[in-house]
C-alpha cells in the first residue's frame, strides 16, 4: 500500500510539474477506498471513480466525487461500439474552470 501511494505521488507531481496543471486521478471504487482515500496527500486531487451499473454512487468516506463513470456500455448514435458514459459532478463553469487551455 505505501509502495503504491508513494509512487502514485511521486508520477502525479512530474506530471503536475510538466504539464502545469494538477493531474485528474482515474480509478475504480475499491481501488480508491484501498489506496488513496485515507493519505492526505491525494486531498489536494480531483478523482474520477469509475463505478458502473448502479444508480446512485458515493465515495467512500465524507468526499464528493469530481467525475463519475457510470457505464461501460453506453451506445451513441453513429458509434457502432459501446462507449463509457461519464458525469461530472458540478456546473458547467465550474469544468470549464479545470479544463486545460
Amino acid at each position: 500500500k505505501a509502495q503504491i501511494q508513494r509512487y502514485s505521488l511521486e508520477f502525479l507531481q512530474i506530471l503536475e510539474k510538466h504539464y502545469g496543471v494538477r493531474p485528474i486521478l482515474y480509478t475504480n471504487r475499491d481501488f480508491y477506498k484501498n489506496y488513496f482515500k485515507d493519505h492526505p496527500d491525494f486531498e489536494r486531487y480531483r478523482f474520477w471513480i469509475a463505478h458502473f451499473h448502479v444508480a446512485n454512487f458515493n465515495m467512500p468516506g465524507d468526499r464528493d466525487w469530481h467525475f463519475w463513470q457510470h457505464s461501460d456500455r453506453g451506445r451513441i448514435h453513429g458509434i457502432n461500439e459501446k462507449v463509457d458514459f461519464n458525469v461530472f459532478n458540478g456546473t458547467e463553469g465550474q469544468l470549464r474552470r479545470i479544463c486545460v487551455p
